[in-house]
């Protein structure tokens, strides 16, 4: 502004000094230099580059996220035990025996405990090996031992340790069937002390300490013994009398029958498990 005031004072100089001699001295009038003011200001470009004053930016409300609620957990922990066959990766399972679903938990080989998150209820825990040949289980007697969980809590102590059952004491999960990834040994019995008894003849697993077994009726040279997890066996026959024979050891394929036939009646053979 005080640029362009200065290129209007000189005029009104020039103006004044213009005056003829012996006239009366103009008078300064205030409003006459405002109006040229306005009309000299109005002959320049509106310059540019100025930047706009911005509209005052007003917070905006938000509105306030509740968090959700999150669901209530329990946890159960416990230490792994693994079969005298030596160590090797299992799969655990923690049953809710009220509603029957069921929660699977891998377990390295390297591992000494465990930890697992569950809803509230009330479990029953097991563990197999990755093919389901050999299985154990949290017990404290012949039979998988119910646990409660509450709601945030941890129970402790649930030691999936017992491996000393039968291959039938532990469950297997629900929807498996154990037909899938067994198999089964037949054959016949030569009997060497006249007719044939009726006999308990048992197959026993050369990798865990698991036993099968069938019997048969007196004057019955055939058997079959089925549900066989694959691995290596043994079926050795017992009579009344006291005397056992014995069969080559075979391999057990998952859906595949085995032959093999009792024929050794002077070998030495493991006590009758089923007495």
């Amino acid at each position: 502004m005080l640029r362009r005031l200065a290129l209007v004072l000189p005029v009104l100089v020039l103006a004044a000094c213009n005056l003829p001699h012996g006239t009366a001295e103009p008078t300064f009038d205030p409003n006459l230099v405002a109006t040229m003011v306005e009309a000299t200001l109005q002959g320049f470009p509106t310059p540019t580059g100025l930047i706009a004053p911005t509209a005052s930016i007003q917070p905006v409300s938000t509105s306030t996220i509740q968090a959700s609620p999150t669901a209530v957990v329990s946890k159960v922990t416990g230490k792994v035990c693994f079969p005298k066959a030596g160590r090797m990766d299992l799969r655990a399972f923690f049953q809710e025996t009220t509603r029957g679903t069921v929660s699977e938990l891998a377990i390295n080989a390297a591992s000494n405990e465990y930890e697992m998150p569950l809803d509230p209820g009330n479990y029953i825990a097991y563990v197999w090996l990755q093919d389901f040949s050999f299985g154990g289980m949290y017990s404290t007697g012949t039979a998988p031992s119910p646990f409660a969980l509450i709601a945030g809590e941890t129970t402790k102590g649930i030691d999936l340790c017992d491996w000393e059952h039968g291959p039938f004491d532990v469950p297997y999960p629900p929807g498996y069937e154990p037909q899938q990834t067994t198999g089964s040994i037949t054959g016949s019995v030569s009997y060497p002390y006249g007719n044939i008894p009726g006999l308990t003849l048992v197959a026993f697993s050369k990798s865990t300490p698991y036993w099968y077994w069938v019997g048969t009726a007196a004057g019955q040279s055939y058997f079959t013994i089925t549900n066989l997890p694959p691995g290596k066996y043994q079926v050795v026959a017992y009579d009344g009398s006291g005397r056992t024979g014995g069969s080559d050891v075979v391999t057990v394929t998952a859906g595949g029958s085995t032959q093999t036939n009792v024929t050794d009646w002077g070998g030495s053979f493991p006590p009758n498990p089923v007495k």
